[in-house]
């Protein structure tokens, strides 16, 4: 799996410019936030709970990731729905 902080010219997925400062950001998820995250939420209602993720994760799919809190990272994993809408397809906590 290759990793690219957001911001960078590879992102197959619209994510807003201030995400350039997420992968900065200090004030990490915990992985307790990770609990509310289920398949077929919105990337909206993704980042909305866990704020912007730090990198890219490049798949198959598109997988952003986010570093927590406790040192560990949490990949969340997206696809398109019928409405073309990216929604959660799949986590995945290391």
């Amino acid at each position: 799996n290759m990793l690219f902080p957001i911001g960078t010219k590879r992102r197959p997925m619209p994510v807003p410019k201030e995400s350039t400062a997420a992968a900065f950001k200090k004030n990490l998820p915990s992985p307790e936030l990770t609990e509310q995250i289920r398949e077929g939420m919105t990337y909206e209602e993704v980042t909305d709970i866990l704020g912007l993720p730090q990198y890219q994760m490049v798949r198959s799919l598109i997988v952003f990731a986010y570093k927590l809190n406790d040192g560990t990272e949490f990949a969340v994993q997206y696809s398109k729905n019928d409405s073309g809408q990216y929604i959660v397809a799949e986590t995945n906590c290391k």
